[in-house]
């Protein structure tokens, strides 16, 4: 829990969900309300939150109410569901319940504006592909870009870097 508070309050980004650094590796409870900005306590959260053009159904396996943290997100009944606590020059976000797919791919494009990324996998449309992941091994002057589709279908993309000479494969 150190490391990653000193790292947020570096400038880095945290999105956690329900349960998140509730223990330690031996499974002793851990209090992480300083880092999350929020308490836990118990209860089933259940409820609908609105997306942009729809709305969604969550389930969640605690409730969470602010201690420091800034309430982004309620469910259609009022209860808290996504927090934002800004840690020095980071901030952390936290989903008082798992986020189904659905949520993810509409609110993480938003919480993480601003993060420089080293590049993009783009579909035949020239839009970023949904549920690829991708990621950068950087060794200096030599650098791995590997890129993990999780959803079942196979597709053609082209993989777009931002600072490599020639920008695009």
């Amino acid at each position: 829990l150190p490391a990653l508070k000193a790292w947020v309050e570096k400038g880095g980004v945290a999105v956690l969900s329900a349960g998140a650094l509730g223990q330690d590796e031996y499974g002793r409870e851990k209090d992480a309300s300083s880092l999350l900005g929020v308490r836990r306590e118990r209860g089933t959260l259940e409820g609908t939150v609105a997306l942009p053009g729809r709305e969604a159904r969550i389930k969640g396996a605690h409730l969470a109410t602010p201690a420091g943290a800034s309430v982004l997100l309620k469910t259609k009944n009022g209860a808290p569901y996504l927090f934002e606590n800004r840690v020095g020059k980071g901030r952390v976000y936290y989903f008082s319940a798992a986020p189904t797919a659905e949520v993810a791919w509409a609110l993480l494009p938003k919480l993480l504006s601003g993060i420089e990324r080293h590049g993009e996998v783009l579909g035949d449309d020239g839009e970023t592909a949904p549920q690829v992941e991708l990621q950068l091994i950087d060794r200096g002057e030599r650098k791995l870009y590997y890129a993990v589709n999780w959803s079942l279908a196979s597709r053609l993309a082209r993989l777009r870097c931002h600072k490599a000479p020639g920008g695009n494969f």
